[in-house]
């Protein structure tokens, strides 16, 4: 019965950090965007082997070569995205982790951009195959700069984060494939529209007690304790309550003149004086 209990309390966890994650809509930027990235590098990956064959005449094992670029990139540009994010924190903070994530998506939507420019012609191989490697560099730092952000989304739910971000690379993929139905630059297009609105998606997103990419949640504090709005906690402020006054004693609020100091009564010490001489006398 013990161990019943304590799965049926994991399972109320995970699902509550699915729900949590789920409601946050910080997590939902960061799945279009990694749907952009990494869905689109599956859509890529399946269909470019045909996309030389038939556009640009390549052979088999070119365009199967070319194809290989992202795989190949994303074992060193996807952990560069991650470290980028890094030492960006160590230097400006956290929101400093929002500047590679906005760079290197808007270099993955232009790159693509410019990849559904080139027209499939035999001339046009060299041009094309930069374009794709350029992309797929973007588009796997990007990966990682996404991933580097989300423990910073919703620490309660850092798992349902993780999970549904994931789970966006997959949904990006079909919504690509789907796409591709029209023909491959159609396919792309659409592709290269998504990964542009994603990246303006990025200076939106705003980080719990950090701010935005342009603005700190701190430097708004210390605006308004500068100007003439400042937040005041009302459990150190003290505040006089009518019961207050009605029990303050009138007399007590009025100010009235120092008395003058005493003066030393002479007649004591004198006897005192006496005394000691005479205890004296006695003594001798």
């Amino acid at each position: 019965h013990g161990e019943d209990t304590q799965r049926g309390q994991n399972k109320t966890s995970m699902s509550q950090s699915f729900a949590r994650a789920a409601r946050n809509w910080r997590s939902w930027i960061l799945i279009c965007l990694y749907a952009c990235s990494f869905g689109s590098e599956l859509v890529v990956s399946g269909n470019i082997s045909l996309y030389f064959t038939e556009g640009f005449r390549m052979t088999q094992a070119d365009a199967a070569l070319a194809g290989s670029l992202m795989g190949l990139l994303n074992l060193v540009a996807r952990p560069m995205g991650g470290m980028l994010s890094d030492a960006v924190n160590t230097r400006y903070g956290t929101r400093g982790r929002m500047w590679p994530l906005f760079l290197s998506s808007a270099c993955m939507s232009t790159m693509m951009i410019a990849f559904v420019s080139i027209d499939p012609d035999p001339r046009n191989r060299q041009q094309v195959v930069i374009c794709l490697g350029i992309w797929a560099f973007f588009s796997t730092m990007t990966s990682g700069t996404v991933f580097a952000l989300v423990p910073f989304i919703d620490k309660q739910a850092l798992g349902g984060v993780a999970g549904l971000v994931g789970a966006g690379g997959n949904v990006g993929a079909l919504i690509g494939n789907v796409a591709m139905m029209g023909g491959y630059r159609m396919g792309f297009t659409v592709m290269a529209a998504l990964a542009a609105l994603s990246a303006l998606l990025v200076p939106c997103l705003s980080i719990p007690g950090e701010g935005t990419m342009f603005k700190s949640e701190h430097s708004r504090i210390s605006e308004l304790e500068s100007g003439g709005g400042i937040a005041l906690n009302p459990m150190t402020v003290p505040v006089s309550t009518e019961a207050d006054q009605a029990t303050t004693d009138p007399q007590e609020t009025v100010s009235t003149p120092a008395e003058a100091p005493a003066e030393p009564d002479t007649s004591d010490k004198k006897r005192r004086e006496t005394r000691e001489k005479t205890s004296l006398l006695q003594t001798v």
